[in-house]
């Protein structure tokens, strides 16, 4: 018995689409973590910590916290080219970018993945 035309064409659009998504992924930059350079905090909000990271001309850029805790704060950087097919030069370029804590900083220390400690920029 044949499956109706419809349900015939549903479904083969589903696997183009699931192959499509797949190509895609494989293709399309990844983030490249970047270490932390430095950090400062935002004068106006006591829960604002900007972060600076090295990224490139043109790259997209964040910032994530990894942890929180009693005593420290774990962030990393993250950079990507905005398409598969963007040629610029690597330049070096800081970026400063803002996230957002739980809790005012005070006392903790804000550290990188590995666990050193990450500078205070006194001014950016």
């Amino acid at each position: 018995m044949k499956k109706p035309l419809v349900r015939r064409l549903l479904t083969g659009g589903l696997v183009v689409a699931a192959c499509a998504a797949l190509i895609i992924a494989a293709v399309w930059p990844k983030y490249q973590e970047t270490p932390p350079e430095s950090w400062s905090l935002d004068p106006n909000d006591p829960t604002a910590l900007v972060i600076k990271i090295m990224g490139g001309i043109g790259t997209i850029n964040k910032v994530t916290i990894l942890q929180e805790t009693d005593t420290s704060v774990q962030v990393t950087g993250w950079w990507r080219w905005p398409r598969p097919d963007w040629s610029v030069p690597l330049v070096a370029l800081p970026y400063y970018i803002t996230v957002h804590l739980k809790a005012p900083l005070g006392d903790r220390e804000v550290v990188n993945r590995q666990g050193i400690a990450v500078p205070e920029e006194k001014s950016h």
